[in-house]
């Protein structure tokens, strides 16, 4: 799911800015390409909370809203920030 993904990415992220060990960095692109590649919605934007190939949905969720904790879509884009910068 969409936010095992986010919570990997974020750890690496963090586990980069503790150590400057660049495979953590390196670790936290593939995991970021590979959420990219089986969640992204290519027609509206934003991620869908199943990959592509999940059982299939009457519909596909996309949580774009946090609650008592973040949404997958949120958890993702400060990670696109954080691997921007």
């Amino acid at each position: 799911f969409l936010a095992d993904y986010a919570a990997m990415i974020e750890g690496c992220i963090e586990l980069f800015e503790a150590t400057f060990d660049e495979r953590w960095l390196k670790r936290a692109l593939e995991l970021q390409s590979a959420a990219d590649r089986w969640h992204w919605d290519d027609k509206q934007g934003g991620y869908f909370q199943s990959s592509h190939d999940h059982e299939q949905l009457i519909t596909r969720a996309k949580d774009l809203s946090d609650g008592a904790t973040p949404s997958g879509n949120s958890m993702m884009l400060m990670n696109l920030l954080r691997l921007a910068t």
